[in-house]
């Protein structure tokens, strides 16, 4: 689930909100990035 959320293949809305999560933190650098993408696959799957 996470890697097709991180690249893309499912639904736009569950794609536009991980880029959000991703851009909030750009500044952080792309380490950040990344966890901005797995932060998100956790919490979508706990709920």
């Amino acid at each position: 689930m996470c890697a097709d959320i991180a690249e893309g293949r499912v639904k736009k809305f569950d794609y536009c909100i991980v880029t959000a999560e991703v851009r909030s933190k750009k500044e952080e650098g792309r380490r950040k990035k990344e966890e901005g993408k797995i932060w998100f696959c956790l919490s979508f799957t706990a709920l």
